[in-house]
């Protein structure tokens, strides 16, 4: 794990969602915002799709960027490192300020659920 992919498992700890394939969904969705509150958690770009409700990554290409990276493949080498036993977000910790954000950003999850925290985002 690079370092903000070391960000992204911490961030999705302290937000109480499980870093999986399964979630991706709802990792994108996390991603996209917690960066409207200033943390940011990968260095893939997250958009939002509006007709959907949805945060999604895009390829890098559609963005001028590597061609062949998103939030996907960060959350694919987050799971490799730890099937091979490779802890590399042990002994790593979030800043105080990220922490609050994100800690905020968790009770209204909980309150509000990811989908209407969403849409909010954008009015």
């Amino acid at each position: 794990m690079n370092r903000m992919q070391i960000g992204l498992a911490l961030g999705m700890e302290v937000l109480g969602i499980e870093v999986s394939k399964e979630n991706y969904r709802e990792i994108c969705d996390a991603t996209f915002l917690a960066e409207r509150r200033g943390v940011y958690l990968s260095p893939s770009s997250v958009n939002y799709d509006v007709e959907r409700n949805c945060a999604y990554s895009p390829m890098s290409h559609e963005s001028s960027g590597d061609p062949s990276w998103n939030l996907f493949y960060d959350v694919c080498d987050i799971l490799e490192d730890r099937e091979n036993g490779i802890n590399s977000d042990e002994g790593w910790k979030m800043d105080e300020g990220s922490l609050e954000r994100l800690g905020g950003l968790r009770k209204d999850i909980e309150r509000e659920g990811l989908k209407a925290l969403l849409r909010k985002s954008q009015n």
